[in-house]
């Protein structure tokens, strides 16, 4: 929905002018989207498109772009159309055909519309051509503006938001949710066992309930500790159980909503209860510099030629010599090693392990 609602109204973002352009869309809302061939992103959208063009009211600039009988626009409750006390059918007009010089046509609109509806119409601003195109907006907030919370609360159906979808019992708000639903009494029983649990638990104010028990160190019966995170590990599983069960139209409850939450309880106390390794101390070793003499030879050749690299066919002269020269010192040098050591041995100065 949110990918949806941005293809409407950021028509200035690149990825959106992509996709318009790419399923040539012309409109702002079309009334289809649907293609014969198109991405999954793509399908998704069209999947929601119907439900979404629900969702948009018009925000009235100049007014040209708004249908004043079919589009959602004055509020949110819907249409004007649905308003109209006429026999006569509407025809579809622009919402700035509705205006006489600098107010509203009232002698067109006091035989359509009843007078609630006329004084919503009045504490409207007249569109003008200098405000710019009409902008659509979110219906479902006060603002306009789109939030995840409210297409969810949208997205819920009429009888889902006043009936519990599992016990059929109350209004589903997020305390029957986590609390009285019949689903969420079990488990916590289950949890804490009736003896324990008390009366207070299902009777205090929500919210009290809820900060109480996820800053409580110990359950309420006292034989658990880190209650705060179990009982938060408790709350989540059942509003996942309950927007799987909703939203999921292939969901089937695999495991039990008890041992799911045993198991994740046992991973997040072992992960949270590893002991924190001691610091280590930073090591330091001294780097030691060697000269490489044919090396330097050949970068000094190289800043002669003024370029940092340079190839060459055959070895220049003096390069051989210099190999030689460091060959030899190197071979010198091992062997003197190699004496040092035995003499060492000799001496019992130097370990070694196959005498």
């Amino acid at each position: 929905m949110k990918i949806g609602f941005q293809l409407v109204v950021s028509v200035d973002k690149l990825w959106v002018r992509v996709l318009r352009a790419k399923y040539n869309l012309e409109e702002v809302l079309p009334l289809s989207i649907t293609r014969r061939n198109g991405s999954r992103l793509w399908k998704g959208i069209c999947d929601i498109w119907d439900e979404l063009k629900e969702s948009v009211i018009w925000n009235i600039r100049n007014g040209r772009n708004t249908d004043f009988w079919y589009d959602t626009w004055i509020d949110s409750k819907g249409r004007l159309v649905s308003e109209c006390n006429s026999n006569e059918v509407p025809r579809p007009v622009s919402v700035s055909t509705m205006v006489n010089g600098e107010s509203w046509d009232w002698n067109r609109l006091q035989g359509w519309l009843p007078l609630p509806i006329l004084e919503k119409l009045e504490a409207c601003p007249i569109p003008k051509t200098s405000f710019g195109d009409d902008v659509p907006g979110w219906r479902w907030t006060e603002n306009r503006c789109f939030t995840v919370g409210s297409a969810y609360e949208h997205l819920v159906t009429e009888e889902a938001r006043n009936e519990c979808s599992i016990c059929g019992v109350g209004v589903e708000d997020i305390d029957h949710v986590l609390r009285r639903c019949t689903k969420a009494q079990a488990l916590w029983l289950q949890v804490l066992g009736a003896a324990s649990i008390g009366g207070e638990f299902f009777t205090q104010p929500f919210e009290l309930w809820l900060m109480n028990n996820l800053f409580l160190s110990t359950s309420w019966g006292g034989s658990s500790s880190n209650w705060g995170m179990r009982f938060a590990i408790w709350c989540w599983l059942l509003w996942k159980l309950r927007c799987s069960m909703i939203f999921d139209d292939d969901f089937s409850e695999r495991e039990d909503l008890l041992h799911r939450g045993l198991r994740l309880i046992t991973e997040c106390e072992r992960v949270f209860g590893m002991t924190v390794p001691a610091r280590v101390t930073e090591v330091r070793t001294p780097v030691r510099w060697e000269r490489n003499g044919v090396a330097d030879s050949l970068a000094a050749m190289g800043r002669l030629h003024g370029r940092s690299g340079v190839g060459f066919i055959s070895p220049p002269d003096g390069v051989l010599s210099r190999l030689d020269s460091e060959r030899t010192e190197r071979l010198v040098e091992e062997s003197f090693a190699d004496l040092d050591s035995s003499r060492g041995r000799e001496m019992g100065l130097v370990f070694d392990p196959g005498g």
